[in-house]
């Protein structure tokens, strides 16, 4: 059975899709599978064909840097809370660290049991635009994301991808002169609102050509994140039913 939530299944939809009509841009992404139990590496035990799967995510991490590191996930999660722990790796701390910290993190998070991580993917580094650090959450150096939620070729539901509640918890730390009085401050859609409509008309172009493509008829979340040049990137999507949403209030009703 196709699991349709791991990125294996939707960012070859994805990159064709934003191929076909280049309104969005995806990270360079690259996929390693294991065929095996990664558990026994949180208990310190040993796995069998682990070294070669390590140095296979080690050669793509070196193709894929740029000098200032590359993103790790796997085909659920990345994250990224525990930042230097976990998804950000540009070398300083053994490979294996990282890794075990992604499949304790897969183990936790899922309650059903755990998330998958036989899909491994080692991402080109994007360099944030509009930037934070969040100092609880491993140093996270994040940039302006939104979650939107797409059925049917139009947008359902748009909110940003941090809710106060979470810049608090993590103690953001704003770039200077963004934000003077600390995340309450934080109100995204400000950054973006020139150009909230046609962000919005981008994702419409790109959700209605993946879901053509994808062909299964459901309500997917998408989301969006700028760099440092003011570019969108999709990193990343999911069924929407399993995908966190709240309402952040009326101006971002799409």
């Amino acid at each position: 059975m196709t699991d349709r939530n791991c990125l294996s299944h939707w960012f070859p939809i994805l990159r064709a899709a934003c191929l076909v009509f280049g309104e969005l841009k995806v990270p360079h992404t690259e996929v390693v599978k294991f065929d095996g139990d990664l558990t026994p590496l949180c208990y310190g035990e040993k796995v069998e064909g682990f070294d070669s799967f390590r140095h296979a995510i080690e050669t793509t991490a070196f193709a894929l840097d740029r000098g200032d590191g590359v993103f790790l996930r796997t085909g659920h999660t990345s994250g990224k809370h525990r930042w230097s722990k976990s998804c950000f790796y540009d070398g300083t701390h053994l490979l294996r660290s990282h890794l075990e910290t992604l499949v304790e993190y897969s183990m936790e998070a899922d309650f059903l049991g755990g998330l998958p991580t036989e899909v491994w993917v080692v991402r080109e580094l994007l360099k944030p635009g509009v930037r934070f650090h969040c100092k609880a959450y491993c140093g996270l150096p994040a940039s302006l994301e939104i979650r939107f939620f797409v059925n049917d070729g139009e947008i359902t539901h748009a909110q940003p991808y941090w809710p106060v509640g979470a810049l608090e918890e993590g103690e953001a730390e704003f770039a200077p002169g963004l934000v003077a009085i600390g995340p309450k401050s934080y109100d995204p859609i400000r950054v973006v609102w020139e150009g909230w409509s046609g962000l919005c008309e981008k994702v419409r172009i790109i959700s209605r050509e993946f879901e053509r493509l994808e062909g299964g008829g459901d309500e997917w979340s998408m989301d969006l994140y700028v760099d440092h040049r003011g570019l969108w990137f999709v990193t990343d999507m999911a069924l929407g039913a399993r995908s966190f949403r709240y309402d952040p209030g009326e101006a971002w009703h799409p």
